[in-house]
């Protein structure tokens, strides 16, 4: 008999632990991936090329994500090396997953003589819809959450997660959340200015500009990001993020006018 039990990070089905993590992560794949075969004909590529650079993209973010994480914790990896593999447990950079995507993704163009900033260009704003969606692994981890607050919306945060200063505090902003409603609205925005527009040849600038100004606004209410003395590392990433959206703009990367993306 298969019996159903819930925690708060997993649910079991029999022998099985289901993680709600890796659901969510599951759902925003899902997602983009439906969203790619939906629309990769109109931006002129192949319907075939969509499994194809779904796998390189896919394993070159979560290498790129999960080496961002460890070395954001490397003494707790250096004493515990084999939780290195233990990814459903949580610990996904996604500085590093936009890395590790984009250098996959460039190299499979190279070898296909695929322009990669076109490619690009239509593969990179569907990823805000996908961190909204991932976004919610952080609620189940309890993890992702900022400062103690009393707000409506506040999120009750177990003792064992908590960081040592608030160990007293319970409820704390849901900054995963924050994070979700605004990627949402920024890929909502993007929608319509592809149709406003009429060109599709902007989507890389503007994830960039989008996703770093996003971040850079979480990042105040981030407790668990990666710091080297008492910087945030986020703010820098998400500051070279928005400039090398910016840059594409300036140096005319893009053409805001044109509607066969030629980039």
């Amino acid at each position: 008999m298969i019996q159903l039990s819930l925690t708060p990070s997993y649910f079991q089905i029999g022998p099985l632990n289901i993680y709600w993590y890796g659901l969510c992560l599951a759902l925003s794949l899902a997602v983009y991936s439906w969203y790619l075969k939906k629309r990769i004909q109109g931006f002129g590529f192949k319907a075939t090329l969509t499994e194809e650079i779904l796998l390189v993209a896919f394993i070159s973010a979560l290498i790129g994500a999960r080496l961002y994480h460890i070395l954001s914790q490397l003494p707790y990896y250096l004493l515990h090396p084999q939780a290195i593999f233990f990814v459903w447990q949580g610990g996904l950079g996604i500085f590093g997953a936009i890395v590790g995507a984009a250098a996959g993704i460039i190299l499979y163009c190279r070898s296909q003589e695929i322009k990669p900033l076109k490619l690009l260009n239509f593969m990179a704003p569907p990823l805000l819809l996908a961190q909204a969606i991932g976004r919610w692994g952080n609620f189940f981890n309890r993890e992702g959450f900022g400062p103690p607050t009393n707000l409506p919306w506040k999120v009750f945060i177990p003792l064992k997660n908590r960081p040592p200063q608030f160990i007293n505090e319970s409820f704390f902003h849901p900054t995963f959340f924050y994070e979700s409603f605004l990627c949402l609205a920024a890929f909502g925005l993007y929608l319509w200015l592809e149709k406003k527009l009429k060109s599709q040849s902007f989507g890389l600038a503007y994830f960039l500009i989008a996703y770093g100004t996003i971040r850079f606004i979480t990042e105040f209410f981030r407790l668990d990001t990666w710091k080297i003395a008492s910087l945030k590392i986020g703010y820098p990433l998400s500051l070279i993020m928005i400039a090398f959206g910016c840059g594409l703009i300036i140096t005319n990367k893009i053409n805001l006018d044109s509607e066969d993306n030629k980039a």
